[in-house]
């Protein structure tokens, strides 16, 4: 069925009747209360010395055998640490855990959602229940609730799908966590954020693939489905963390939002592509950067030489116009052919020596290659808004 893990201090426990949702046990220990609702195969305690010597007899007659987990003391790292390192070793992760908090003295109750998160990720341990016994809210029957504090979990994962969005650009674990939240909601409103998540999923997912034209669209979308300020407005305190990543992630793509009908190859559209690039730097998306950079360049060379960029024939010919701009000697060309050159030289040198894995003799480091995408890039984008 799973196990679980319990805190003990050295308090007076008194005799409560302890419920959960139909179910009540009465009992000193809030522990065999869970033990007679959940029948856990194995019940781990942390525990002081102290409290071992004043409850370890009396809980292993309530519930039986127990495995202790030594609490040190927290009055230093070292001790917190410690402790931590106790819940971390005795923990098996191959079954569900329910963590009792009840009588979780100071730190410990943090120390043990914190081990928890970890274990969660690192060992994929299914954390079943957070659990706490009110026995201050108990009735004038004795009778006192045990909280399901579990969903407070959740935020974990919600800083999870924030992180690997603003980090990595990357809306998937954001969508499927907004998808099991919602559920079968009944509110119409409530629905219509899985269509938002999932826009805002097939924009990254677009933006990772390079696809300029879809990714445009998607930033769209994304601002037209919230324009109105629903479905935010209507968010339940649970899906508020969806509210704050997706309050962030409008200012984030919002630059790339173009008019209905304007086409990547127009002039209105290169702003937008500058944003893009932007932001592959700042999720160190160094490949799609360079790449993206080199056609949006090719892109606004077009138009400046009156060509249409959209036309195969025409776009060969503006990179046909660059190559003689890169053979002619620099003393003939006008400031601005000059400065084109410069630009179009760095950028596809950079390139070709990224897109095509350094396989040449000049290829430069990686600590560097970094350092010139920024660098190039700084000249695409400015040409992009010029």
């Amino acid at each position: 069925m799973g196990n679980l893990l319990t805190f003990i201090g050295i308090g007076e426990y008194q005799e409560t009747t302890y419920r959960w949702v139909t179910q009540t046990h009465t009992t000193r220990y809030v522990a065999e209360a869970l033990v007679r609702f959940f029948a856990p195969d194995r019940v781990f305690a942390v525990m002081t010395e102290e409290a071992v010597e004043k409850h370890g007899e009396p809980l292993a007659e309530a519930i039986g055998d127990f495995t202790v987990i030594d609490s040190h003391p927290a009055t230093s790292e070292e001790g917190l640490w410690d402790t931590a390192d106790g819940i971390l070793r005795e923990i098996p992760c191959d079954k569900p855990l329910i963590v009792d908090i009840t009588h979780g003295f100071r730190s410990q109750p943090l120390i043990a959602l914190a081990c928890c998160a970890f274990l969660r990720t690192s060992k994929r341990l299914t954390v079943e229940r957070i659990v706490y016994g009110a026995y201050e809210g108990r009735d004038e029957s004795n009778v006192a609730p045990i909280v399901d504090c579990t969903s407070f979990l959740r935020l974990l994962d919600w800083s999870n799908a924030a992180d690997i969005i603003i980090r990595y650009g990357d809306a998937r674990p954001l969508r499927d966590i907004v998808a099991e939240s919602v559920g079968k909601e009944p509110v119409k409103e409530l629905r219509k954020l899985k269509a938002v998540a999932g826009t805002l999923e097939h924009l990254t997912a677009a933006l990772a693939l390079i696809r300029p034209a879809e990714s445009l669209k998607a930033a769209r979308q994304l601002a037209r489905e919230t324009q109105s300020g629903k479905p935010i407005d209507t968010m339940p305190p649970h899906l508020m963390p969806f509210a704050v990543i997706l309050e962030r992630s409008l200012g984030r793509y919002g630059s790339m939002c173009v008019p209905a009908g304007i086409s990547i190859y127009a002039r209105e559209s290169l702003p937008a592509q500058a944003a893009i690039i932007e932001e592959y730097i700042s999720t160190e998306r160094y490949v799609q950067a360079v790449t993206l950079a080199r056609e949006s360049y090719l892109t606004w060379f077009c138009l400046d030489r009156g060509l249409n960029p959209a036309d195969k024939n025409d776009r060969v010919t503006g990179q046909n116009l660059l190559s003689e701009l890169l053979k002619k000697p620099r003393g003939r060309s006008g400031e601005k052919d000059r400065q084109i050159r410069y630009e179009w030289e760095q950028i596809t040198s950079l390139r070709n020596d990224i897109d095509h894995a350094g396989m040449h003799w000049s290829a430069i480091r990686a600590g560097k290659a970094v350092e010139r995408v920024k660098e190039v890039c700084a000249l695409a984008i400015a040409r992009l808004r010029s």
